[in-house]
């Protein structure tokens, strides 16, 4: 994405005298979960810290990238399930069991993982030949705000992203969905005049029920 973000930032007016508005459209299909409130997809790889699969930050990365990139409309289409993660929960490793994923399969990712990470900092602390340096790290206080582990407040500025989820929070995707194709299906028949994020306010489904979120900040495309 880091790449065609270049691109995009490259092809300027007419005039030169600013990049061209892009619509940067990306669809994400797999097993997901929630994450502290956010879109994430479940990596196949074992995660010591979580005690469960690495997570694909999708949703931060596109909110991120949109923060910076105020020329581009990001449209964004998540086909995966909105379970939110437990840390620590059986009911997690049940789940992967219902997936098909055996335990056997579980603990040899984690002890493999784990061995990796391991000789990974062994070999970091003898190139740096053992020695500890103190780095003195810049301590940032976070105006207040109303809630509590917070990273951040708001942004103000120009933010254009539309991010349409096939299901509710803590609901699921069928994983022989129809979700894309009804999507194309129906941005096809409002080819003519269609308008985002207005367009998704008809949208039907056979089997996932839609769901849509938009900055407020952002620029109807």
């Amino acid at each position: 994405m880091k790449q065609l973000l270049e691109k995009c930032s490259k092809n300027m007016t007419a005039d030169g005298l600013k990049p061209k508005k892009t619509l940067f459209m990306q669809f994400f299909a797999g097993h997901g979960m929630t994450l502290n409130g956010e879109q994430v997809l479940l990596g196949n790889e074992y995660d010591e810290r979580t005690e469960w699969y690495k997570f694909l930050r999708v949703e931060q990365s596109v909110r991120t990238a949109a923060n910076f990139n105020a020329h581009v409309y990001f449209f964004t289409v998540f086909a995966c399930c909105r379970e939110k993660f437990l840390p620590k929960n059986n009911e997690n490793r049940d789940e992967a069991q219902h997936r098909g994923i055996s335990k056997e399969y579980m603990e040899q990712n984690k002890t493999s993982t784990t061995k990796a990470l391991k000789d990974k900092r062994d070999a970091e602390a003898a190139t740096a030949g053992g020695q500890d340096d103190e780095v003195e790290e810049e301590v940032t206080k976070l105006p207040e705000a109303r809630g509590a582990n917070i990273t951040g407040v708001a942004s103000t500025k120009t933010v254009n992203f539309c991010f349409v989820f096939g299901c509710s929070p803590g609901a699921g995707v069928l994983a022989k969905t129809q979700l894309i194709s009804d999507l194309c299906d129906h941005l096809r028949e409002n080819s003519k005049k269609c308008c985002v994020p207005q367009v998704f306010d008809t949208i039907e489904s056979q089997d996932a029920g839609f769901e849509t979120i938009t900055s407020n900040m952002g620029q109807s495309l």
